[in-house]
C-alpha cells in the first residue's frame, strides 16, 4: 500500500506514529533556526502499476478417490505414490482368476437356463393346441403360460448375470481417469481388496490453482480474473501466469492468526506446460497486479505525508512553504497517483525521505 509518511497534529504537539509499532511517541519538532536540506520536484505523468506481494502453496483443484468395484487380490502396482500417470494408464490390477470362474460359471447358467426356456416353450406350444382343440383344461393353459413366463425371466436373468460377471472380469485392471498424480496408494501388492475398498487417490494436474495470503489492505482492489505472476522452485517454467479466482474461505489455511495478522487468502487458477514436474503442496511466490493506469499524474511516495485531516504535500512558494491536500490513487513502490493534480499549485513539491528532516521543516510549512 501507500508508502504513509505519517504526521499526526494533535493538541500536545506532533505525534510519530511508528510503523512497525502500535505504540505512539511524542517528538517535539527541530527548530533550530535552519531549514534543513530538501529538493523539489514537479507533477509528472507516468503509467503506474499496484501489486501485492505474497507467497503461498500449489494445490489440485480436482482430487479423486477411486474404489473397488470387485474383489480380488492386488498382483500389480506399477506406480508409486506421486507418479504421475497419462488418462486411462493402468494403475492398478487385480487378480482375475476368481473372476474368470464367475464368468465361465455363468456362461454354464445361460446355457442350461437356455435349454429349460427352450424345453417349456415346446410344453407350452402343445398344451396351447391341445387347449383350442378342447383336449386340455383352462386351467392347464394358465398354468402353462405362467410356468413359460417364469423360465422366460430365469432365461433373461441368467443372460443378465453373465453381462455383469463379464463388465467385472474387465475391471480387474483398474485405469486412471484423466491425466494426474498418484496422492494416496491405499492397496499395496497382495492386498485382499473387497468391493468398494479404497484402491488410490488422483489429483488432477490440468485444474490447478495456488492459494496465496497477501495484505488485508489489498481487497478492495481484488477483482476477477486479474493476473498474478508465480514463480519459484515449485514452477518449472520458472514463473508462471495464473489469474485470480477467489478470496478463499477456508479456515483450515486462513487461520485466524493470518487473519489477526491483518492477511487474507486468496486461491488463483493456473495451467502448466509440463505439469508431470510440479509438486503439489510446494511453496510459490506470487505477484499480484491489482491495478494498472497509462498516463497519470503522479508525484514520488517521499513528498507524501499523512496528517489527521488526509494526505498532503509541502510546495515551495513565493510566499514561503504551504502545505497542499492531495487525494491519492493507486501507487507502486516510488510513485502515487494523484487524483486532484493540478500542475500550477503542485510545482517545486518538497521532497524528504528522512522523517525526522521533515520534523525539522514542519515548523516552517503554512497551512
Amino acid at each position: 500500500m501507500l508508502k504513509k509518511n505519517i504526521v499526526f497534529l494533535l493538541i500536545s504537539g506532533l505525534i510519530f506514529l511508528q510503523a512497525c509499532s502500535n505504540t505512539k511517541q511524542e517528538i517535539v519538532p527541530k527548530n533550530d533556526g535552519k531549514l534543513p536540506e530538501f529538493k523539489t520536484v514537479n507533477l509528472e505523468k507516468r503509467s503506474i502499476s499496484l501489486f501485492a506481494n505474497g507467497e503461498g502453496y500449489i494445490q489440485s483443484d480436482q482430487v479423486v478417490n477411486i474404489r473397488s468395484q470387485v474383489e480380488g487380490i492386488v498382483e500389480n502396482t506399477p506406480f508409486l505414490e506421486g507418479s504421475f500417470v497419462k488418462a486411462g494408464s493402468m494403475v492398478l490390477e487385480l487378480d482375475a482368476s476368481k473372476l474368470a470362474q464367475d464368468v465361465s460359471d455363468a456362461k454354464i447358467a445361460l446355457v442350461l437356463a437356455e435349454l429349460d426356456y427352450s424345453m417349456e416353450k415346446r410344453k407350452y406350444k402343445g398344451i396351447e393346441t391341445l387347449y383350442h382343440l378342447k383336449s386340455s383344461s383352462k386351467d392347464d393353459y394358465l398354468t402353462a403360460q405362467i410356468s413359460l413366463k417364469k423360465q422366460f425371466y430365469s432365461y433373461v436373468k441368467a443372460k443378465k448375470d453373465l453381462a455383469d460377471k463379464e463388465k467385472k472380469l474387465l475391471q480387474d485392471k483398474v485405469l486412471a481417469p484423466f491425466t494426474g498424480k498418484i496422492v494416496k496408494l491405499a492397496a499395496s501388492l497382495g492386498s485382499n481388496i473387497s468391493t468398494g475398498n479404497d484402491l488410490f487417490s488422483i489429483a488432477n494436474m490440468d485444474k490447478l490453482s495456488a492459494i496465496i495470503t497477501i495484505s488485508q489492505d489489498y481487497v478492495q482492489y481484488l477483482k476477477s480474473g486479474i493476473p498474478i505472476i508465480l514463480s519459484g522452485s515449485a514452477i518449472p517454467e520458472g514463473q508462471i501466469s495464473a489469474q485470480f479466482v477467489k478470496i478463499n474461505e477456508n479456515t483450515e489455511n486462513s487461520n485466524n492468526q493470518s487473519q489477526n495478522q491483518g492477511q487474507i487468502s486468496i486461491k488463483c487458477s493456473f495451467k502448466s506446460k509440463k505439469p508431470e514436474k510440479i509438486y503439489l503442496g510446494t511453496y510459490v511466490n506470487a505477484q499480484v497486479l491489482l491495478g494498472k493506469k497509462e498516463n497519470v499524474w503522479t508525484l514520488p511516495l517521499d513528498t507524501i505525508w499523512l496528517s489527521n485531516n488526509g494526505y498532503f504535500v509541502a510546495v515551495l512558494t513565493p510566499e514561503g512553504i504551504i502545505k497542499i491536500p492531495v487525494d491519492i490513487g493507486i501507487n507502486d513502490e516510488n510513485y502515487a497517483e494523484i487524483l486532484n493534480a493540478n500542475p500550477e499549485k503542485l510545482s517545486k513539491v518538497i521532497l524528504i525521505k528522512d522523517y525526522n528532516e521533515f520534523l525539522a521543516l514542519y515548523p516552517y510549512i503554512k497551512d
